[in-house]
């Protein structure tokens, strides 16, 4: 080596006067029996776990093993990878800072749990950090087989799940785009395992079991421990900032409560007092049995969890010695209470029930506590069905063109409605639910609303006045040729119900099947032809054939009248 060969600022100290110091950090010592391939690469396998693990991973696709054992072993390999990454001695490597990357990829993963709709624990940052703060130093060449089984092996997890590929994809844009780091076979193996393992939720597990507890990740941390211990991911965690007020605390469970099934009951364990109480916060969501352990800890954690993967009755897991002993536990039961519902059926099928039903919600005040349903009126004459809503809701009333007798529900049918007939029972009706101004508001929009005009507006494209003057003649010729009259009720029924027919006709869609509900005798035979006579004139202004189905339903209709 010559002088020439030493860096100029070596030099430099040397003509100022100044003591050269010794070796820092980033000096490499050679040895005179050092190669140059141990000088290179000595320091990067040194530290690089990385490059080890997934070349055991290419080795493992080359076994002659099953599909479940290599899976099995590639995720083993990387959680052991996981726990070297965050446990193991931090070396600086590459240009990005750690702190650096953990403060990007928490709010990137934030971003990603909202447009996913997924949850992950608090660790998931940190091990993602460190990732690829490792990774950064690791310049492996692979070759195109090697590149081709990292491919192969990504592609057969992800297959299985297409929103770990979505979420796998996203991560690697990010990663990519974002962070300005280059991406490669092995990134997306490695995110793969890794999310597989965290997000195998299983699907046959009834009970939910929730920790939550002050700190950055201390709730997580304790899920992640049992998780790997349980070797399935049973437990969920809330890691709460410390000055989380009981409100928020209840915003995030509610979402939970929308984004998981928990028909089978929730275990909630917390870490102190402020968080006993969160089932205030949420009562109105409960239809499910809620228990609430305090003084959380892993080994109360990991006996639920082991109770939950044995499948024991929640009772059965509450009422264990090992949480008695040093937990107190709340039990809560949902009260039962059911929505107020408004039920509208129409004999001809569901889009006319949800035209009313559209109808219905424009006259009601939106604070009201009330929900309007649309059925099939066949549907609902059948007693399994009606024994269904009874035991779900809070049925007040039953609005639409045919009544299906559920046992102690007024029936108000449309055209009393309209014509303001049924105003009295309407009215009592609505006194469960709402004020007397707001009934009085409620009358007003549906005397607006339910004009026999706006009704036909609402059901049909056709224009109401030329329609009803149209059915009105064919009603004249019935009662002309049947020397009969028809009630004010039924000609309103019919003015709806012959117009939602003229319109079914124009589009070539008529109701294909009647079930017949009247036994066909003489007198029958003869309203049946009187029918046919009479609504042919609807048949020659509209081009249309009124087939025997739709005179079935016009049929009953009119019956109904006699």
């Amino acid at each position: 080596m010559r002088l020439s060969d030493l860096p100029q600022t070596l030099l430099q100290l040397n003509v100022n006067q100044q003591p050269i110091t010794g070796p820092d950090t980033s000096t490499i010592c050679l040895k005179v029996t050092d190669s140059l391939y141990g000088i290179t690469h000595h320091a990067e396998s040194e530290r690089n776990q990385i490059k080890t693990t997934f070349s055991r991973i290419i080795q493992l696709a080359r076994t002659k093993i099953t599909n479940e054992e290599r899976l099995k072993t590639c995720q083993d390999e990387i959680a052991t990878l996981c726990d070297y990454l965050v446990f193991g001695k931090v070396d600086k490597n590459g240009d990005l800072p750690l702190n650096f990357l953990k403060n990007l990829l928490a709010g990137e993963i934030q971003m990603i749990e909202q447009k996913l709709g997924m949850q992950f624990n608090g660790n998931t940052v940190v091990l993602l950090a460190h990732y690829f703060y490792n990774k950064q130093s690791l310049h492996w060449g692979l070759t195109n087989h090697e590149r081709d089984i990292l491919k192969e092996l990504t592609q057969a997890v992800q297959n299985e799940d297409t929103q770990l590929q979505s979420l796998v994809t996203t991560l690697l844009m990010i990663a990519e785009q974002n962070i300005n780091l280059p991406v490669d076979a092995i990134d997306a193996l490695f995110l793969t395992l890794y999310f597989k393992q965290i997000t195998n939720i299983s699907k046959v597990e009834r009970i939910r079991c929730l920790v939550l507890a002050h700190g950055y990740s201390t709730a997580s941390s304790m899920a992640n421990v049992v998780n790997k211990m349980v070797g399935s991911q049973v437990v969920d965690a809330f890691d709460m900032p410390i000055d989380i007020s009981p409100h928020q605390i209840g915003e995030q469970i509610n979402q939970y409560l929308s984004d998981k099934n928990v028909s089978g009951g929730l275990i909630m364990l917390v870490d102190m007092g402020s968080l006993e109480d969160v089932h205030l916060y949420i009562k109105g969501y409960i239809d499910f049995p809620i228990g609430i352990i305090n003084n959380v800890s892993t080994q109360s954690v990991l006996t639920v969890a082991s109770e939950i993967q044995q499948k024991n009755d929640f009772e059965l897991i509450m009422q264990d010695p090992q949480l008695q002993i040093t937990q107190q536990v709340k039990v809560l039961y949902p009260s039962e209470v059911h929505k107020n519902v408004i039920i509208t059926c129409c004999l001809t099928g569901i889009g006319t029930a949800k035209q009313i039903k559209a109808l219905l919600e424009e006259s009601m005040p939106l604070e009201l506590d009330l929900v309007i349903n649309a059925y099939e009126y066949a549907r609902l004459c059948e007693v399994e069905q009606q024994t269904a809503l009874l035991k779900t809701y809070n049925v007040l009333a039953v609005i639409g063109t045919i009544d299906p007798e559920i046992t102690g529900i007024p029936y108000i049918s449309l055209e009393n409605l309209i014509s303001g007939t049924q105003t009295d029972v309407f009215n009592q009706v609505l006194q469960q639910v709402a004020k007397p101004a707001q009934i009085q508001r409620i009358g007003e929009n549906i005397l607006r609303n339910f004009s026999i005009e706006r009704v036909i507006n609402s059901l049909t494209i056709l224009d109401a006045r030329t329609v009803m003057a149209n059915v009105d003649q064919a009603l004249s010729n019935y009662c002309q040729i049947s020397q009969s009259t028809l009630s004010n009720q039924t000609r309103m029924a019919l003015y709806v119900h012959v117009s939602c027919l003229i319109e079914r006709l124009i589009r070539n869609e008529p109701i294909t099947s009647y079930a017949v509900t009247t036994e066909f005798d003489s007198e029958a035979t003869v309203i049946y032809h009187n029918i046919q006579k009479a609504f042919s004139v609807v048949e020659q202004i509209y081009s249309v054939k009124i087939p025997n189905t739709e005179l079935g339903y016009i049929f009953d209709i009119v019956v109904a009248n006699h």
